[in-house]
């Protein structure tokens, strides 16, 4: 029988400000009832703004760089990243 579909939870996004916070955190879960073993996250990436890393566990971050100041007062810039999530042991 092949798997059913995974779900996926936690923070699933963040914000970071020039001049002010300049690490956005969070974690993610994912739940595949035909697995028996953990599921394991994997994904990073330089994005013009920041670098996005996420643990094996599902724990994200992302860290703005220089270039969010070349950002003009009141603008807004999104950065989308993507992540993979395969069976590990257990």
């Amino acid at each position: 029988m092949p798997p059913g579909p995974i779900r996926v939870t936690g923070d699933s996004s963040g914000s970071v400000v020039d001049g002010g916070t300049t690490v956005a955190d969070g974690s993610l879960d994912a739940d595949e009832p035909d697995v028996a073993a953990s599921l394991v996250w994997s994904g990073s990436a330089e994005g013009a703004y920041g670098t996005f890393t996420i643990s094996p566990a599902g724990d994200w971050r992302y860290v703005a760089k220089p270039a969010i100041a070349k950002l003009d007062e009141g603008q807004s810039a999104e950065e989308s990243f993507v992540v993979t999530t395969t069976v590990g042991a257990g």
